[in-house]
């Protein structure tokens, strides 16, 4: 398969909501707003996962526990081999309920599971996850806690206007390791994303191989060494190129 060995994971977007509201979120996220993915779509990306060898998958958001079916897709993802990063605010881990019923379905996949809990000064303006973090860890778990206070910030159509609430406007981070290898991400609604910093749509998993999908990525002249800000600003032009590809095929 060439280059293609070179993807790692695949991003699925488990639900734009999220119970939080920060400033610095690249997609404006916030209880009212954003879709969850459905159960279909979910089980039609791990199908596409294995068919192509992806051992890895990142549970992003949003909030992926928001999603009332979080659970079956925990179930269906760990049952299938797949290593997880589930990156999360930590606010619905604080329920003894949830947490109880996460751990009965992850226990025994746990060396399988890393969890990123956000721990910044956005994060814990609505809820300080510490407990919960310091709670998964006692049991077993993998916890990163994450400051992106300490991160350069990605500036996005979603969250522009609130430059001026950020402590930081350096933009320069970038996600794909300069190039060195492509993730993919899928929306809550099934479209494909290049880069999961963009919620812009490549078509989507019914009618776009994911090989075809990373093909035209890795033909695309990003600017990863001058971070993701700069790339997104280039993603309308990368979609029209695509749409007149598939166009002509």
């Amino acid at each position: 398969m060439g280059k293609f060995t070179e993807m790692k994971f695949i991003t699925l977007f488990i639900s734009l909501r999220c119970t939080h509201e920060c400033n610095h979120c690249l997609y404006a996220c916030s209880p009212e707003n954003g879709e969850d993915m459905s159960l279909e779509v979910f089980e039609k990306t791990i199908d596409i996962a294995k068919k192509n060898n992806i051992t890895r998958l990142t549970f992003f958001g949003g909030e992926p526990f928001i999603n009332s079916e979080i659970f079956n897709m925990l179930c269906c993802a760990l049952k299938n081999n797949f290593d997880l990063i589930i990156a999360t605010n930590g606010y619905f881990l604080n329920n003894d309920r949830i947490f109880k019923m996460f751990y009965e379905e992850t226990h025994i996949y746990k060396n399988k599971i890393v969890l990123n809990i956000g721990y910044d000064e956005y994060h814990k303006k609505y809820f300080d996850p510490i407990n919960t973090a310091n709670k998964l860890k006692n049991n077993g778990y993998s916890v990163l806690l994450q400051d992106y206070c300490d991160d350069s910030l990605i500036i996005s159509e979603h969250n522009k206007d609130k430059v001026n609430l950020l402590p930081t406007t350096n933009t320069s981070i970038n996600c794909c390791e300069t190039g060195k290898y492509h993730s993919v991400g899928v929306l809550p609604n099934g479209s494909w994303t290049i880069c999961p910093p963009s919620l812009i749509e490549f078509g989507n998993i019914y009618n776009i191989d994911l090989i075809d999908l990373v093909s035209f990525k890795q033909n695309l002249p990003f600017k990863c060494d001058q971070g993701c800000t700069i790339c997104l600003k280039d993603f309308n032009s990368y979609n029209k190129d695509f749409r007149k590809l598939r166009r002509y095929q």
